[in-house]
């Protein structure tokens, strides 16, 4: 018999539906996953029902699967749809609910139909049986294919790079609430320096020895500075960017997005570089006369030194850098105040404080979106992010397309935020992922 006839079989049998395992699981899913009111539940291998309905009652929204059209109880009234988990389900579901249903799958299915159920929802409850059926018996089938202890099914789950929230081994049975979905904290570790600590080094020391007038603190000033990051949804205010610096506005750029403005006949009043790689030099390939270069000490040497002297002005992204700089003061006979700028990890986190430390305290962001636009992750060209990953990430009801650098920043951007948020007045333009994080004050990222 396959699969679905074997278990349209078993739910002829009134038998088969007097006991239903899920039941016994909701009071623990609830403990421990804590869903709120109104959010979604997918009843994966739903059964008889009565535990999706059960979770309802609790005033979840639930929806019901399984492959047997015949499972559910009379009377259950909740959606439901026929469904066998070796495939996907479109869309994502706050949470899923699956009791007593891996067992039942072939040992070489486990596998897919594993990330499948993973896939379902941000977080999922499993509850799985580690012993033999009985049941199988009123129709000659076993039903429980797979069994195993809950150290087995923990190497499963981990296998996928899942995050185990909670489980517990009861010996007969095992439960797991995980997630297969990453926060973007966790997206930090994976966003790694992109040039190596002996380069970084080997730039401070240059850097230093090109004796550059250095950052220091400045008085407080409460004219507003427009700043540029470089997301696709920066050309959609251009109009009003041209006509407000041509109108004198202090105007911020980064990166690429000094040659933006070029192209708009505007020239920037500071310009903020903090990457370390060589090719980043291209940026600043063409200076403007007037315009402030404000360059990492960490940045490839030959940045600085293609500025005009006067024009450029050095700062240090962090604390962690005081050793290098220590050390090559001491060796040059030097003593001297040094100020550390702190921040997120990519060139606007570490802007904005950065342009704190010179006194400014209104800001207004465009093309800082931190999620793609169809293919654009720039409002220009930069063909060094054409073949990065892609990945989804859910914000306050919203999915954005993001490369894993994006994610991060996003998820920097809040932490950077509520350290300096009460100090400056912040206003970020777009539909963009941070955006929408702002005005959703979502905690999720």
């Amino acid at each position: 018999m396959i699969e679905r006839e074997k278990y349209e079989a078993m739910w002829s049998h009134p038998a088969y539906r007097a006991v239903a395992p899920g039941e016994y699981a909701v009071a623990q899913f609830l403990e421990v996953a804590n869903p709120a009111k109104g959010q979604t539940v997918r009843d994966l291998g739903c059964g008889t029902g009565r535990a999706g309905k059960r979770l309802a009652d609790c005033g979840l929204d639930v929806t019901q699967y399984d492959f047997a059209a015949n499972c559910r109880d009379a009377g259950i009234g909740l959606p439901f749809v026929q469904h066998d988990l070796n495939n996907v389900i479109p869309g994502i579901a706050d949470f899923a609910f699956c009791t007593d249903v891996l067992e039942h799958v072939p040992r070489e299915q486990v596998k897919r139909v594993l990330r499948c159920v993973v896939a379902a929802a941000r977080r999922v409850y499993l509850q799985i049986s580690c012993t033999a059926d009985h049941m199988g018996a009123l129709i000659g089938e076993p039903l429980h294919l797979t069994v195993e202890p809950y150290a087995w099914w923990k190497a499963e789950i981990e296998e996928f790079d899942c995050k185990i929230e909670w489980s517990e081994d009861r010996e007969h049975t095992c439960a797991f609430l995980v997630s297969g979905y990453a926060s973007a904290e966790e997206f930090v570790p994976k966003t790694v320096l992109n040039v190596s600590h002996e380069t970084i080094e080997a730039n401070i020391r240059a850097n230093l020895a090109g004796e550059y007038r250095e950052v220091a603190p400045h008085a407080r000033n409460d004219a507003p500075l427009m700043v540029l990051a470089g997301g696709p949804s920066l050309s959609d205010d251009a109009d009003e960017i041209v006509a407000r610096r041509k109108a004198g506005e202090y105007l911020v750029t980064v990166n690429g997005t000094h040659e933006w403005c070029r192209e708009r006949g505007i020239e920037p009043s500071l310009h903020v570089m903090c990457d370390a790689r060589e090719f980043n030099r291209r940026f600043v390939a063409n200076p403007f006369p007037r315009t402030k270069y404000l360059i990492a000490s960490q940045c490839d040497p030959s940045v600085a030194a293609s500025l005009p002297y006067d024009q450029v002005l050095l700062w240090h992204s962090g604390d962690h850098l005081k050793h290098i700089i220590a050390d090559w003061d001491k060796e040059h006979g030097r003593e001297r105040a040094w100020y550390p700028v702190f921040g997120g990890g990519t060139v606007i986190l570490r802007g904005l404080p950065l342009l704190m430390m010179l006194g400014f305290r209104q800001f207004e962001l465009f093309g800082f979106d931190s999620c793609l636009r169809g293919n654009a992750h720039h409002a220009y060209a930069q063909p060094e992010n054409d073949r990065t990953l892609v990945t989804e990430v859910t914000v306050g009801g919203r999915t954005f397309q993001c490369h894993p650098w994006m994610v991060a920043q996003a998820g920097d951007f809040l932490r950077v935020i509520r350290a300096i948020g009460s100090h400056i007045d912040l206003s970020v333009r777009g539909d963009g992922l941070i955006a929408h994080a702002i005005t959703t004050a979502a905690e999720e990222i």
